[in-house]
């Protein structure tokens, strides 16, 4: 039995390793895109209002005295400092709708962002190689195998078991060749074993439907596929403007402090997704909506809905580990270092003769 966990364990290594270490690295990057985004586009996603911040109504008047043509479909703004308000906007007859950055005291249009659709490429590469679904069968397999690896490389290191706690979890110095990397492969997947299982579990929901319905069945949430995509609804300045009056100040009324605020017109009311200063991820929102009148008519705040749903609607960011923050990010940027280190011991092992 061990010979041929052994021998398994080896060739699913040199045959799925590569997959299983390219899908790890983008992966991390995934993880810290945030962070990378508002660095390189420091001007425009880390911009500090001058004074007081413009409201929904105030940005429309200021960006419409440019652009007389543009054709609104929502705006957002922001409640903290260093963040810009931005919309999804048609600046021009001529243009099509896009989000446009802007500054949050005067207006004034910001530099696009850059480095988004090179993530875009970042996440198709992740979960299906670029491939369609003949990849993502590629990266599904390949995070099953993954889990694979973790139940076989745990049963091997049981059976040859140090004797004491410290070499399950510091590798000894000294040792050379196929000895030096043995010890680095067996101590790096003690270490991060329970998050190469994670990260193998949440991420086969984006490879096979059938493994997500699972998931939502036994959270006990209704699953419901995503609907496609339909073009927005767009608006000329003073009737998104006459739709806006009443409801921001019932916004600000209702709410109070704030993160982030999305108004989107919907018929003859306002629905606004917003965000709490606390809220832990983008995820993390809640639904409010007004009528004509500034009315409210309906609001939903994500922590009152049942865990399940929370959890579903989080998917994504604890995939990525955004689900905790700064610490979370760290640790799966660590678990995804840590199998391209065992990828290529794993090799070294497999390759080489053994050596003292």
């Amino acid at each position: 039995m061990h010979a041929v966990i052994k021998r398994f364990h080896g060739w699913i290594g040199i045959t799925a390793g590569l997959v299983m270490a390219f899908v790890a690295l983008t992966g991390s990057l995934m993880a810290f895109q945030p962070q990378i985004l508002r660095t390189i586009n420091a001007e425009t996603l880390m911009v500090s209002a001058e004074g007081a911040r413009l409201s929904p109504v105030e940005l429309i008047s200021a960006v419409t005295a440019k652009y007389p043509q543009a054709q609104w479909a929502n705006v957002t703004v922001a409640g903290q400092d260093q963040a810009p308000a931005l919309a999804l906007v048609a600046l021009s007859a001529d243009q099509k709708p896009s989000v446009h950055y802007f500054h949050p005291s005067t207006g004034e249009l910001l530099p696009a962002v850059r480095g988004e659709e090179f993530f875009e490429t970042v996440e198709h590469l992740h979960r299906e190689l670029l491939l369609g679904d003949f990849g993502s069968n590629i990266t599904g397999i390949s995070a099953i195998l993954l889990l694979g690896m973790v139940i076989g490389g745990s049963y091997l290191r049981w059976k040859r078991r140090p004797p004491k706690l410290s070499g399950w979890f510091l590798a000894r110095r000294g040792l050379k060749g196929r000895a030096h990397a043995f010890q680095w492969h067996g101590v790096l997947g003690t270490w991060a074993a329970l998050l190469f299982v994670f990260s193998a579990s949440t991420g086969l929901s984006w490879s096979y439907e059938s493994y997500k319905k699972a998931i939502y069945s036994a959270l006990s949430v209704e699953y419901k596929p995503k609907p496609a995509k339909t073009a927005p609804a767009l608006f000329d300045a003073a009737s998104f403007q006459r739709l806006m009056s009443p409801a921001w100040p019932a916004f600000v009324r209702d709410v109070g402090a704030f993160d982030e605020a999305v108004f989107t017109p919907k018929d003859a009311d306002v629905a606004v997704a917003y965000w709490l200063p606390d809220a832990a991820h983008i995820r993390e929102k809640n639904d409010i909506r007004f009528n004509a009148k500034g009315q409210r008519i309906e609001h939903k705040l994500f922590a009152q809905k049942p865990m399940g749903e929370q959890l579903t609607l989080s998917w994504k960011m604890l995939h990525t580990g955004q689900y905790w923050g700064w610490s979370g990010q760290l640790m799966l940027l660590l678990s995804s270092l840590s199998l391209v280190a065992m990828t290529y011991f794993g090799f070294r092992l497999f390759f080489k003769s053994s050596k003292s």
